[in-house]
């Protein structure tokens, strides 16, 4: 994990607004590593975006009783 992505993994700090933030970060690398390109990041789909080639799965989820517990992305960490 990049430096940066784990001084954003903090308690107070909004789930959501980490992963747009580590999404900018994967982005960052995968251009890096010629796995993606500008043309690809110019073009992508919002929904879809071109890191998401690599990275389909969320930086994380709430752990509990299932491991697919559903968590508030909106809320504090």
């Amino acid at each position: 994990v990049k430096k940066e992505a784990t001084k954003l993994l903090v308690p107070g700090n909004i789930w959501k607004e980490y992963h747009v933030e580590v999404s900018k970060i994967m982005t960052s690398e995968l251009l890096k590593l010629g796995l993606i390109d500008k043309a690809d990041v110019q073009n992508e789909d919002p929904k879809w975006p071109a890191y998401k080639k690599y990275f389909m799965h969320g930086t994380s989820h709430h752990i509990g009783l299932d491991t697919h517990d559903y968590g508030l992305l909106h809320e504090p960490m």
